[in-house]
């Protein structure tokens, strides 16, 4: 499952629950703002609820599908859509190849959540895949997310994703 970023609207970065134990590094715990709705983007497609998520702040943002992916969508701040068609939040869904998905502005909120089947394969750092913004690590290549950046996931799929999947 692959995805590229075709506009990375104002904030976007990798997250998951944060590292913990490296405060005595001057290394934050970093990770989701609003951690509640991360948790549940990944337990709507059967991930682990710590699996990393893509974090977008606000919305004027977009991406394609390059491989059919398996997806969910939690929390207020952006409202998705493919063709004008609203994408459900809280919910796994399918899309084909090809598609083309708009983030707008929400008006609940700033923050959401977007998880692939299997989460985003980004390397662990620290015991974390949570983006550290001001120290160039963790998540996408230790930065923000930008136009024509490609996230894929490689895991295997759960019971809940293949369920889904197949259908």
């Amino acid at each position: 499952m692959k995805i590229r970023i075709t506009k990375p609207g104002l904030l976007s970065t990798v997250q998951d629950m944060g590292r913990y134990g490296y405060l005595h590094m001057a290394v934050p715990v970093s990770g989701a703002m609003d951690p509640v709705s991360a948790r549940l983007a990944n337990i709507c497609i059967g991930n682990d609820a710590n699996d990393a998520v893509i974090e977008f702040t606000y919305g004027d943002a977009e991406f394609e599908t390059e491989t059919g992916v398996l997806i969910a969508l939690s929390g207020y701040g952006v409202k998705l859509s493919v063709s004008a068609q609203p994408i459900p939040v809280n919910k796994p869904v399918f899309l084909p190849a090809g598609v083309r998905v708009t983030l707008r502005t929400g008006n609940r909120g700033c923050r959401s959540y977007l998880a692939v089947a299997g989460g985003w394969d980004v390397p662990r750092v620290l015991g974390s895949c949570s983006t550290f913004l001001s120290a160039g690590f963790g998540g996408f290549e230790g930065r923000k997310l930008a136009a024509n950046d490609a996230l894929s996931s490689q895991a295997p799929l759960s019971a809940t994703a293949q369920k889904y999947w197949n259908n």
